[in-house]
């Protein structure tokens, strides 16, 4: 059955001391932001607390966020983290840990700590964000420097901050705030702006809207016209491609089988070591605004890439 919309599922169970997103939290904003952070709640990202709150100036831990983007994604691998100081197994956040380092989305420090406890900084924050979903990185500052307070972002956090500012991720927001902490709500702003449908439920679609994270396990896309797919560290069925024009088509996780349609970007780059890239002939790469040819791309000893390599470049 073709499917138009996705339907929206809420993720599991996050952290201690959370209830139902059908609850009415009594500090939920009015207007837009309100909107958002229920948007949040009920895509399974944000979860409420037993007193009936949702805290929204909350600012987010790093175990936190680590907890919030694995559920996000359903992953499901587990790194190691025996080479870190501050986890143990104990821990409540360990599992969500283990899973936030096996995505490649927290690295930890110099010191060898991941220093969960800690509030993430919303520069922090838009790294861990970059990561997972593999955001273009360029050398063009222009946007962020835009904002007054561009020069203050850290020198490591530099390219992906930018990253997510091109992306228009930041849209609407004064300004960058690098070392402030992350909040709830700001969290929410950010990643309502990144993923605009999530697809649940396996089945056949022939319109989405924005960009768009499949965590179903076997999804067809035929004919949509959109900007960015990304698929979840937990999908492992087949996400079919016919006719589609999309800028990026990022796998973390599953087989991606794109038999037609024109993209920019087709990239398998997520840990689960089960991913596969098949790239048909009748599959076109865009030319890019550098005036490049788009790639596709799977990551050493983590991808598959079958395809006709006379047809389509590969870097």
């Amino acid at each position: 059955m073709k499917k138009l919309v996705s339907i929206l599922i809420a993720g599991a169970m996050l952290m201690l001391n959370c209830v139902s997103s059908m609850a009415a939290f009594t500090d939920m904003p009015e207007g837009n932001d309100g909107i958002v952070l229920q948007r949040a709640v009920d895509n399974g990202l944000i979860q409420g607390f037993e007193d009936g709150t949702v805290q929204p100036a909350t600012p987010i831990t790093r175990a936190q966020m680590a907890t919030i983007m694995s559920r996000a994604m359903n992953a499901s691998d587990m790194a190691d983290l025996s080479a870190f100081s501050d986890v143990n197994s104990a821990d409540w956040f360990y599992e969500a840990m283990s899973k936030a380092v096996a995505m490649e989305a927290f690295k930890g420090d110099d010191k060898s700590k991941l220093n969960p406890n800690n509030t993430i900084t919303r520069q922090e924050a838009m790294i861990v964000l970059c990561r997972i979903f593999d955001m273009k990185q360029s050398d063009d500052y222009t946007m962020l420097n835009a904002f007054p307070d561009s020069n203050d972002v850290a020198s490591w956090a530099l390219k992906e901050v930018n990253a997510v500012v091109s992306g228009g991720y930041l849209e609407g927001v004064s300004d960058i705030r690098p070392f402030q902490p992350m909040t709830r709500l700001e969290f929410a702003q950010i990643m309502d702006k990144i993923v605009n449908q999530y697809i649940d439920e396996d089945g056949e679609y022939t319109s989405v809207t924005g960009n768009v994270l499949v965590r179903a396990q076997n999804v067809k896309f035929t004919g949509v016209k959109c900007a960015n797919i990304y698929t979840g560290d937990g999908v492992t069925g087949n996400i079919e491609f016919t006719d589609c024009d999309a800028k990026d088509v990022i796998i973390r996780g599953g087989i991606a089988v794109v038999n037609s349609g024109a993209y920019e970007r087709i990239r398998a780059i997520g840990g689960n070591t089960k991913i596969q890239l098949k790239v048909s002939a009748g599959s076109v790469l865009k030319t890019l605004a550098d005036g490049k040819k788009g790639n596709v791309y799977a990551k050493p000893g983590k991808g598959i890439v079958s395809l006709p390599v006379e047809e389509i470049e590969i870097k």
